[in-house]
């Protein structure tokens, strides 16, 4: 930051963060980041065909499909998460920003309040 400038700063926690990728899209992003073939046959593998159910007062829900989300507690599940949110720094223009798993940092300075906000 610029000695004498003002600082705005947007400060994100994505909640849920891994629960909320989107299998379609991240496959299409592991594409563009070179992954074709046989390893991104065996992501889709690796994310298709999930199921979950929850066990609660002795009672066990019925199996519902994983639609979204990658396996939290998976070696896996960190880096494909960065993978699919990587971009987020490339479409920011005038701003900053600084990530770490699924924290995000905006920032930008300016001379006056004005030009920030």
């Amino acid at each position: 930051m610029d000695a004498g400038q003002l600082t705005g700063a947007i400060f994100i926690v994505f909640r849920k963060a891994f629960d909320t990728i989107d299998h379609k899209i991240l496959l299409d992003k592991l594409q563009l980041f070179g992954i074709y073939d046989g390893e991104h046959h065996w992501m889709t593998d690796y994310l298709a065909d999930r199921t979950q159910s929850v066990f609660v007062g002795g009672v066990l829900s019925c199996l519902q499909q994983v639609v979204s989300g990658v396996l939290q507690g998976s070696i896996l599940g960190p880096l494909l998460f960065s993978l699919y949110v990587t971009d987020l720094q490339n479409r920011m223009r005038a701003a900053n920003v600084l990530m770490y798993a699924d924290d995000t940092v905006i920032y930008y300075a300016a001379s006056d309040a004005n030009q920030l906000e």
